[in-house]
Protein backbone atom coordinates (compact mmCIF):
# COMPACT_ATOMS: atom_id res chain seq x y z
CA UNK A 1 0.00 0.00 0.00
CA UNK A 2 2.80 2.28 0.81
CA UNK A 3 4.20 1.41 -2.95
CA UNK A 4 0.75 2.65 -4.30
CA UNK A 5 0.88 5.99 -2.16
CA UNK A 6 4.18 6.82 -2.64
CA UNK A 7 4.33 6.19 -6.65
CA UNK A 8 0.49 7.92 -6.85
CA UNK A 9 1.71 11.26 -4.58
CA UNK A 10 5.23 11.31 -7.01
CA UNK A 11 2.66 11.28 -10.18
CA UNK A 12 0.27 14.27 -8.49
CA UNK A 13 4.06 16.07 -7.79
CA UNK A 14 5.16 15.98 -11.21
CA UNK A 15 2.12 16.77 -12.73
CA UNK A 16 2.01 19.60 -10.87
CA UNK A 17 5.52 20.68 -11.62
CA UNK A 18 5.05 19.86 -15.31
CA UNK A 19 1.78 22.04 -15.60
CA UNK A 20 3.62 24.79 -13.74
CA UNK A 21 6.45 24.70 -15.71
CA UNK A 22 4.19 25.00 -18.42
CA UNK A 23 2.52 27.93 -17.20
CA UNK A 24 4.75 30.06 -16.64
CA UNK A 25 6.35 29.60 -20.20
CA UNK A 26 2.78 31.03 -21.27
CA UNK A 27 3.03 33.94 -19.57
CA UNK A 28 6.75 35.16 -20.81
CA UNK A 29 6.72 38.31 -22.54
CA UNK A 30 6.36 37.35 -26.25
CA UNK A 31 9.64 39.32 -27.77
CA UNK A 32 8.82 41.54 -30.42
CA UNK A 33 9.81 41.14 -34.08
CA UNK A 34 9.53 42.91 -37.28
CA UNK A 35 7.19 43.13 -40.09
CA UNK A 36 9.20 41.32 -42.11
CA UNK A 37 9.75 38.15 -39.73
CA UNK A 38 6.23 37.78 -39.55
CA UNK A 39 5.46 37.92 -43.24
CA UNK A 40 8.63 35.87 -44.51
CA UNK A 41 7.84 33.17 -41.61
CA UNK A 42 3.93 33.53 -42.12
CA UNK A 43 2.89 29.67 -41.70
CA UNK A 44 4.71 29.57 -38.46
CA UNK A 45 3.41 32.54 -36.23
CA UNK A 46 -0.51 31.48 -38.15
CA UNK A 47 -2.47 31.31 -35.23
CA UNK A 48 -0.24 32.48 -32.78
CA UNK A 49 -0.30 35.27 -30.04
CA UNK A 50 3.01 37.57 -31.99
CA UNK A 51 4.38 41.01 -30.77
CA UNK A 52 5.09 42.61 -34.22
CA UNK A 53 7.00 46.09 -34.19
CA UNK A 54 6.80 48.70 -37.08
CA UNK A 55 5.42 51.69 -38.16
CA UNK A 56 1.73 52.20 -37.37
CA UNK A 57 -1.29 53.78 -38.90
CA UNK A 58 -3.78 54.08 -36.41
CA UNK A 59 -6.86 55.23 -37.84
CA UNK A 60 -10.56 54.53 -39.32
CA UNK A 61 -9.77 52.17 -42.70
CA UNK A 62 -6.29 52.82 -42.12
CA UNK A 63 -5.41 49.80 -39.40
CA UNK A 64 -2.24 48.95 -40.65
CA UNK A 65 1.73 47.94 -39.43
CA UNK A 66 3.91 47.90 -41.53
CA UNK A 67 8.24 48.10 -42.36
CA UNK A 68 8.78 51.79 -42.97
CA UNK A 69 11.91 50.90 -45.19
CA UNK A 70 10.18 49.25 -47.76
CA UNK A 71 8.86 50.13 -51.00
CA UNK A 72 6.50 49.22 -54.02
CA UNK A 73 6.16 45.46 -54.41
CA UNK A 74 7.99 44.87 -51.14
CA UNK A 75 6.09 47.31 -49.08
CA UNK A 76 2.73 46.07 -50.04
CA UNK A 77 3.40 42.69 -49.38
CA UNK A 78 4.82 43.74 -46.29
CA UNK A 79 1.92 45.73 -44.67
CA UNK A 80 -0.49 44.18 -42.09
CA UNK A 81 -4.06 45.17 -41.96
CA UNK A 82 -4.85 44.77 -38.04
CA UNK A 83 -8.44 44.57 -36.00
CA UNK A 84 -8.46 46.76 -33.48
CA UNK A 85 -12.21 48.56 -32.19
CA UNK A 86 -10.82 51.04 -31.47
CA UNK A 87 -9.21 51.95 -34.34
CA UNK A 88 -11.66 51.08 -37.05
CA UNK A 89 -13.87 53.89 -34.84
CA UNK A 90 -11.10 56.46 -34.52
CA UNK A 91 -12.33 58.97 -37.58
CA UNK A 92 -10.40 62.02 -36.56
CA UNK A 93 -6.93 62.53 -34.94
CA UNK A 94 -5.46 59.32 -36.68
CA UNK A 95 -2.01 58.10 -34.84
CA UNK A 96 0.98 57.36 -36.61
CA UNK A 97 4.32 55.72 -35.51
CA UNK A 98 6.41 53.01 -34.60
CA UNK A 99 4.49 51.04 -31.93
CA UNK A 100 4.14 47.17 -31.22
CA UNK A 101 1.12 45.03 -31.83
CA UNK A 102 0.11 41.94 -29.96
CA UNK A 103 -1.93 39.55 -31.26
CA UNK A 104 -3.04 36.95 -32.88
CA UNK A 105 -1.51 36.57 -36.24
CA UNK A 106 -4.23 35.03 -39.69
CA UNK A 107 -1.57 34.66 -42.29
CA UNK A 108 -4.43 33.60 -45.00
CA UNK A 109 -6.57 36.64 -43.67
CA UNK A 110 -6.33 39.37 -46.25
CA UNK A 111 -7.70 42.47 -44.13
CA UNK A 112 -9.72 45.40 -45.16
CA UNK A 113 -11.16 44.52 -48.75
CA UNK A 114 -8.80 41.74 -49.25
CA UNK A 115 -6.26 44.30 -49.85
CA UNK A 116 -3.57 43.47 -47.59
CA UNK A 117 -1.07 40.07 -47.12
CA UNK A 118 -2.53 39.26 -43.87
CA UNK A 119 -3.89 40.49 -40.64
CA UNK A 120 -3.66 40.93 -37.02
CA UNK A 121 -6.41 40.39 -34.66
CA UNK A 122 -5.10 42.72 -31.94
CA UNK A 123 -5.35 43.00 -28.54
CA UNK A 124 -2.79 45.81 -27.18
CA UNK A 125 -0.67 47.99 -28.91
CA UNK A 126 2.32 49.93 -27.03
CA UNK A 127 3.54 53.14 -28.98
CA UNK A 128 7.45 53.78 -28.73
CA UNK A 129 8.59 56.66 -26.60
CA UNK A 130 9.37 59.71 -28.42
Amino acid sequence: MRGVMRRSTSVVVAAFAVGTVAACAERQPLQPISVLELVNNASAYDGHQVAVHGYVSYGFESCVIYDGSLTGADFQRATVWYWNADCMGRTKDFLVGYATLYGVYHASDKGHLAAYGSALTVDRVVWDEK
